[in-house]
């Protein structure tokens, strides 16, 4: 039977057998040469790894971010999945690729057993057999600490990936099949192609996707990462090449100056890619800003165009806007409960990630919001001129693009 630590009760002594098994885990995964990490180390990143991976259920991914202070400030990193290949060196490349390095890397893997409800019940200790349970990877990461925007386009950026890692693995057979299909289909007409598609399904390609396309656009035996083009999706919702999909338009309120300006290519480019990548044809309606704020306040359109500048150089300028109860009646309650809670923190990084966390909700998980294009805009200073106002931020953010009183009590001019 093996041997296993179980959780049936939910007492403290059941979690930290599991934290204990997984400190196991995580110290057996270290490799040759590996800098074996402190036991206390090897602890607290049980502790947040167990915690990551309470809950979740079959085939679903988790990811997990935090920034980490006491003797040395980090961001530690969990991943959650089934047990299949690629994991390690996706991960890798993916964080490598957002320009940041890491600093520790362990990967047990472990069976774990959970309850209907998907929560961990037993865990097999390192080299113990169990019937029950499968196959989890488990993978902790620490890298130097980055700020809340890296933050949110690393998780981003890794939510992709093992996106596509689960695409590939899960389509792998129908992908070698179809290659060997193709490599007979091209024995018919063209002998060395053949004998290529042979060599490569024989073990020398890493296939990642396939698909078939015509002349006339369509698509077929879509597999592996090329299943999740908007087009498929489409497809597999009943509207193939964008046909028969209900009208669509897109609101936008009458105005002039600047805004008026830039928003009329805008709207042209909008409409261009909808008919390019997903075959909709989109209308434009410009309206008093009047009817344009009671459809956005009444929900009577789904899209709706709006520019929006800063008053001031702070994140609470910007997320208040859609503070349940406020300008759009954006009533979100796990939205608002976070930016209430950056607006009330006296520490800038705590509130960088209590606004990056509802940033996550408003662009991501609830949609409300879709940024589209950030004007540039160039200042030049005479001589003499000087102060915090004239600096922009890492985001290219200045307080001369707006005459705030900022900008006059941050300025030196010199006679």
């Amino acid at each position: 039977m093996g041997s296993t630590t179980s959780a049936k009760s939910v007492g403290e002594p059941s979690q930290s057998k599991l934290q204990e098994a997984l400190r196991a885990h995580l110290e057996a995964s270290l490799l040759p040469g590996d800098t074996p990490p402190d036991l206390a180390a090897l602890g607290e990143a049980a502790q947040y790894l167990l915690a990551a991976a309470h809950t979740r259920k079959p085939g679903e991914s988790l990811v997990q971010i935090e920034s980490a202070s006491g003797a040395r400030r980090r961001l530690r990193i969990a991943i959650i999945n089934d047990d299949m290949p690629f994991l390690v060196d996706s991960i890798a490349s993916t964080i490598a690729a957002q320009g940041i390095a890491i600093d520790r890397l362990l990967h047990p893997v472990a069976r774990v057993v959970r309850d209907p409800a998907g929560a961990i019940t037993a865990m097999a200790k390192p080299g113990a057999k169990l019937a029950e349970g499968l196959r989890e990877s488990l993978i902790y990461v620490e890298t130097p600490r980055v700020d809340a925007r890296q933050r949110r386009d690393l998780l981003e950026a890794l939510q992709a990936t093992l996106a596509d890692v689960h695409a590939a693995v899960s389509d792998w057979p129908a992908m070698q099949a179809a290659m060997s299909a193709d490599a007979a289909l091209a024995a018919t007409f063209d002998d060395e192609a053949a004998a290529l598609l042979g060599w490569l399904g024989g073990g020398m390609l890493t296939q990642l996707g396939h698909l078939t396309r015509y002349r006339d656009a369509r698509e077929e035996a879509v597999l592996g990462i090329c299943r999740g083009s908007a087009r498929e999706l489409l497809a597999e919702a009943g509207y193939p090449g964008g046909e028969g999909f209900p009208e669509v338009e897109i609101w936008y309120r009458d105005q002039g100056g600047y805004n008026g300006a830039i928003t009329a290519p805008m709207l042209q480019y909008l409409q261009a890619e909808y008919e390019e990548h997903l075959g909709i044809e989109m209308g434009i309606r410009v309206m008093p800003i009047q009817d344009w704020m009671q459809a956005l306040t009444e929900e009577t359109n789904n899209l709706f165009l709006s520019p929006y500048e800063y008053d001031y150089i702070d994140p609470s300028n910007f997320f208040g806007i859609f503070y349940g109860g406020g300008r759009h009646d954006h009533r979100v309650p796990e939205y608002d409960e976070l930016v209430a809670a950056a607006g009330s923190a006296a520490d800038w990084e705590e509130r960088l990630d209590y606004y990056a966390q509802a940033e996550q909700i408003l662009l991501y998980d609830n949609v409300s919001v879709i940024p589209l294009v950030h004007p540039i805009q160039t200042f030049v200073f005479a001589e003499g001129v000087s102060g915090d106002a004239t600096i922009p931020t890492d985001q290219g953010l200045s307080a001369s693009s707006r005459l705030t009183p900022y900008f006059y009590t941050h300025l030196t001019v010199e006679e």
